[in-house]
């Protein structure tokens, strides 16, 4: 990292950390008379928040395309992530997309974003899957992470996206050892990498991740900019874009699904300012930020060959 990004990074850090007092939260009594007491994180998660915001993490045995890869990563999500400006934190940039990808972008860009669609709908299913199972198996889902057939049909269809994706996750600690473990981190599962969502909502036991969410592109996810929670910044190579074949998913919605997905593997990590460690006290921002690639997706001559087709289908049919 140059002297001039981490000096952008201390001054980002000072001026937009907002500090609460921890000894407010653990005395608190409550009317009945007993004391609610923050969770306090483990050594583990108090390791992400010694030493210096550029502290980094490589793999140690790097190849020269995979050490290109990690500045590239590097590079563009620093460049979103200290902008100083935070109304620009919803914006987004593209990082070796696709050309289906790109082309998806640029048409939601300019209001076309349905048309395409529409139009990738009926190229892709054809009569397989009329507009009431799409909508149906996808709402399944958005609100209950149910695959079902019809759906996993639907994603089966789909060209995979390749790129730069963003996804932001909180771990458990057995997860964060496995990530930062280089002995064990290069081959993961997508229940590897996320967090269940039954432990994390409702308490209950963390059952086995179907599929994955992220979002193409860097940025864009100023909503939950304020949690402390980690980074992911992952080269897709089999992600799907729901909004290809869904008009009322969110266009950047990416799926990494069981079954069609490779495996994960950690590049590296840099700490981020999660919280004060000498003082236990928190602050706004993330733990860290880690830099994966998805392997051992095989893409034929024959999807390569379809894909090329889809895309100057695309561009006959939806003109930009």
């Amino acid at each position: 990292m140059s002297k001039a990004n981490a000096e952008r990074m201390l001054r980002y850090f000072d001026h937009f950390s907002i500090i609460a007092m921890i000894n407010e939260c653990l005395q608190t009594p409550l009317e009945s008379g007993t004391l609610w007491r923050c969770p306090l994180p483990s050594d583990l998660y108090d390791s992400f928040a010694t030493g210096d915001l550029s502290q980094t993490y490589d793999r140690p045995d790097l190849t020269r395309d995979e050490e290109t890869l990690v500045q590239l990563m590097s590079e563009n999500f620093f460049k979103w992530y200290l902008e100083e400006d935070k109304d620009k934190l919803d914006n987004y940039h593209l990082v070796q997309a696709d050309p289906i990808t790109k082309f998806l972008d640029q048409a939601t860009r300019q209001g076309k974003g349905e048309d395409v669609t529409k139009t990738t709908r009926k190229l892709l299913f054809k009569n397989d899957y009329k507009d009431e199972d799409v909508k149906k198996a996808t709402s399944l889902w958005q609100k209950g992470t149910v695959m079902s057939d019809d759906f996993l049909g639907m994603l089966e269809a789909t060209p995979g996206s390749q790129g730069l994706v963003t996804r932001m996750t909180k771990l458990d600690e057995s997860r964060l050892e496995v990530l930062t473990n280089w002995k064990r981190n290069d081959a993961l599962s997508i229940n590897d990498i996320y967090q269940g969502m039954q432990k994390m909502r409702k308490g209950g036991p963390t059952q086995a991740a179907k599929a994955a969410a992220a979002s193409v592109g860097i940025g864009g996810i100023n909503n939950d900019f304020h949690t402390r929670s980690f980074i992911y910044i992952i080269y897709s190579q089999s992600g799907r874009i729901l909004s290809l074949f869904n008009n009322e998913a969110e266009y950047r919605e990416l799926l990494f699904v069981d079954g069609i997905a490779g495996k994960f593997k950690v590049l590296g990590y840099q700490k981020l300012q999660g919280f004060k460690d000498k003082q236990k006290i928190y602050s706004e921002g993330h733990y860290a930020v880690f830099w994966m690639v998805e392997t051992g997706v095989e893409i034929s001559d024959k999807a390569i060959k379809d894909n090329k087709k889809l895309l100057s289908d695309l561009k006959s049919e939806v003109k930009l």
